[in-house]
């Protein structure tokens, strides 16, 4: 028997991700807000451990006051520095604060008796450092860590190496082996993997086979158990399950594009959130098509092309 067999029900189940969106912040939720909705839907005890900084908006945030009576879940931030820039050095220490003041704050509120030991810890990679203190948590709690891969990290910081393509692959380990040393150390430690993407989760495994329980998830929520979001312009065609390109950055974007597994013959539902207008990839006939931009035209910028739907 497995230690997931031996679980009680329900379960007290801890989220860490500090990027995405909290309730109260976007209209449509996010990866880690609707697996927050859908857990506590289903009777489990659910925290969502959160950066005070929002990741999309730049911009301070806080608690709705009646999230758990609304949501059905708790949120709690940890405080950290402020950046501006995706790729930064305050970004990393924004990162460096989240890991630490998380694993502080859980330890003490779980030796106070303020919050009961979880059972599980699902934690989003990136960034490494909460994954660290999860990983650190969950050994001494005894609880189940899953982490959930969202992105290719860090390899995706190889385009900023100098040189070209060749020379990147040669020198690119020198300056992101240690980050790559610690993500495998974080695989390791997990009791079983999630990832966002066929492509994402063979990132993390390099190829090799597993015994832990791994689970592939584009959008980490079951669409039937929510209503369907009014549309300015519907979408005519049978879609497949939306693919992970939440993104600001174009060339982000594309590397999100490349990861996704169309199903064939359907057009594949890219939520592409930002200012920047898409890469030229995303005008491929009957390859993408633009969803919940008229529910949210603040986070989100579609372009009424031939293969987009106009949200203008």
């Amino acid at each position: 028997m497995s230690r997931a067999e031996q679980l009680p029900q329900p379960l007290s189940i801890w989220i860490v991700n500090p990027f995405d969106d909290i309730p109260g912040e976007g209209i449509s939720p996010l990866r880690y807000w609707s697996l927050a909705r859908v857990l506590a839907g289903r009777g489990h005890d659910v925290i969502w451990w959160s950066a005070n900084w929002s990741h999309r908006r730049k911009a301070r945030r806080n608690v709705p006051l009646s999230i758990r009576e609304e949501e059905g879940f708790a949120v709690r931030l940890v405080a950290v520095r402020p950046y501006e820039k995706n790729i930064s050095l305050a970004r990393l220490n924004s990162h460096r604060d989240f890991g630490r003041t998380f694993e502080r704050l859980a330890t003490e509120s779980i030796a106070s008796g303020q919050l009961e030991r979880p059972d599980i810890i699902l934690t989003s990679l990136p960034p490494l450092e909460g994954p660290e203190a999860a990983a650190r948590l969950a050994q001494r709690l005894d609880a189940l860590l899953v982490v959930d891969v969202m992105d290719v990290w860090p390899e995706t910081f190889e385009r900023l190496v100098p040189g070209p393509t060749w020379l990147r692959k040669i020198i690119a380990p020198f300056f992101l082996g240690g980050m790559e040393r610690r993500r495998d150390q974080i695989i390791a430690a997990a009791d079983a993997i999630s990832a966002a993407s066929p492509k994402y989760l063979d990132s993390v495994l390099r190829g090799q086979a597993t015994d832990k329980p791994t689970h592939v998830c584009p959008l980490g929520a079951y669409l039937q158990e929510y209503a369907e979001p009014p549309r300015l312009t519907p979408l005519e065609a049978e879609v497949a399950p939306a693919a992970p390109a939440d993104t600001a950055k174009p060339a982000d974007a594309a590397k999100q594009a490349d990861a996704a597994q169309p199903v064939p013959e359907k057009p594949l539902v890219c939520v592409y959130s930002g200012s920047a207008r898409p890469p030229p990839r995303f005008a491929a006939p009957a390859a993408w098509w633009c969803m919940d931009c008229s529910i949210a035209p603040s986070t989100a910028a579609c372009w009424p092309t031939p293969t987009w739907a106009s949200c203008s």
